[in-house]
């Protein structure tokens, strides 16, 4: 249990989601991208000048007993051009019985490196999931 809400929380802080109708001017700054490593989700989007991101991620978890769409918020920069903030909401579609539910949304800080980087989500120092964030242009 203890790992699925550490994953969840994890997915949740990296994760933009569904693309709104219209943008201030639609530059795209950076993209992002994540794989979870176990039983599967991979989304990616861009990330716009406004502040915006686009894209989505569905997982499903625990043998499909968890199943989540992680959608985005908000992002900025920390240390322009390498360090990132980025808010994501949370849309849980399905929770295994008793379970808590992740929280709606969730803030993370993530560096800028191009290349896919591996993350450890519920702390036993092996790599549940990989992120991108690449720089556009």
């Amino acid at each position: 249990m203890r790992k699925l809400v550490v994953l969840a929380l994890t997915l949740a802080l990296v994760t933009p989601g569904t693309v709104p109708a219209a943008r201030a001017d639609g530059q795209v700054v950076a993209t992002w991208m994540l794989t979870e490593l176990h039983q599967g989700g991979h989304g990616g989007g861009p990330l716009y000048a406004d502040g915006t991101a686009g894209g989505t991620l569905a997982i499903s978890t625990q043998n499909g007993q968890f199943r989540a769409m992680f959608l985005p918020v908000t992002w900025s920069w920390l240390v322009p051009g390498s360090v990132l903030y980025l808010c994501s909401d949370v849309r849980v579609i399905q929770l295994p019985a008793g379970s808590p539910p992740p929280p709606a949304t969730i803030c993370g800080t993530f560096t800028v490196t191009g290349t896919p980087q591996p993350l450890d989500a519920n702390g036993d120092g092996k790599a549940d999931v990989l992120v991108r964030v690449t720089l556009v242009g």
